[in-house]
């Protein structure tokens, strides 16, 4: 049986890599250190999400609907992901999208006033 690999080591969160390739055929093997791909870092939740995002050619909209999620929502998984395959995402755009995300919450009562205001008061931290 196969099995999925992460990229990331599960006791120390350092980056793992593969030492040994078999051929499922023949049984041929090689043997040293292989680099695992970027998509490798990803959670099987963020890898579902980009799967989404790309069946929808880059439609937010659309992924949105599909995982009955805000928009904010979703802008902010997508900036994960792009942080978590290791590329820069534009800082305001991120704060504006956590805000609405944390508003957002306290409209359906996710979260108290008071939870919101720890919150928003980090993300202006951030911004500084």
């Amino acid at each position: 049986m196969k099995k999925s690999i992460k990229g990331v080591c599960p006791v120390c969160g350092g980056e793992m890599y593969i030492t040994q390739l078999k051929c499922e055929i023949c049984g041929t093997t090689i043997s040293g250190e292989f680099e695992l791909n970027e998509f490798s870092r990803l959670s099987e939740n963020q890898l579902e999400f980009l799967r989404e995002f790309i069946k929808s050619r880059g439609n937010l909209s659309e992924v949105q609907k599909k995982f009955n999620i805000s928009y904010p929502t979703a802008k902010a998984r997508l900036e994960e992901i792009i942080r978590t395959l290791g590329y820069e995402v534009e800082r305001e755009d991120t704060i504006r999208a956590r805000t609405m995300e944390i508003l957002e919450k306290i409209e359906k009562g996710e979260l108290s006033p008071e939870e919101a205001r720890v919150y928003l008061s980090r993300l202006r931290e951030e911004r500084r």
